[in-house]
């Protein structure tokens, strides 16, 4: 899926229906339009998760685990949500898988759902901001900051201890 412009998630992703156990996933699709211009700025940003993992302030023996080295990070407009993702508010970002295990042997796929992120900063963040924020900081306010602190935050999911030091 790296070098396509057209991406499709189908499949079990997300278990937040389950409220019992949190097991069962719910289907859910997306099909998606890599944005390759915005992809090839954020493609640096995609093999920070060793290095981020080894500045983790905790004991050197907790860091042990090496986040995989296939991560991928891209931009994309979504053109259809089905399913589980189509019930309720749209997500801003998909990062898969949600196996660890996976997660440590090859990385994660971080999508970023642009025309969404901005739809959302258009409709909400910037009537918040400007009920909120003194109009002499508004100008502080920005899309490409929305989309960095969403894209960060899903970087960090790719981070981490975890498994406990005896597995």
């Amino acid at each position: 899926m790296k070098n396509n412009p057209i991406d499709v998630v189908i499949g079990p992703i997300e278990n937040y229906e389950d409220q019992l156990y949190g097991y069962r996933a719910a289907f859910e699709s997306y099909v998606l339009i890599k944005d390759l211009t915005w992809s090839e700025k954020l493609a640096k940003y995609a093999q920070f998760s060793p290095e981020l993992q080894k500045g983790l302030p905790v004991p050197k023996k907790y860091k042990a685990e090496v986040p995989g080295s296939d991560a991928d990070l891209n931009a994309y407009d979504v053109i259809y949500y089905a399913g589980h993702s189509n019930a309720g508010s749209k997500t801003i970002a998909i990062n898969l898988p949600n196996n660890e295990e996976v997660q440590l042997k090859k990385g994660t796929r971080r999508l970023q759902l642009k025309n969404t992120m901005r739809a959302k900063f258009d409709a909400i963040m910037l009537p918040i901001a400007d009920t909120l924020i003194a109009p002499e900081q508004r100008k502080n306010v920005t899309f490409t900051g929305f989309f960095a602190n969403t894209m960060f935050y899903e970087v960090a999911h790719d981070i981490g201890i975890k498994n406990t030091l005896n597995g």
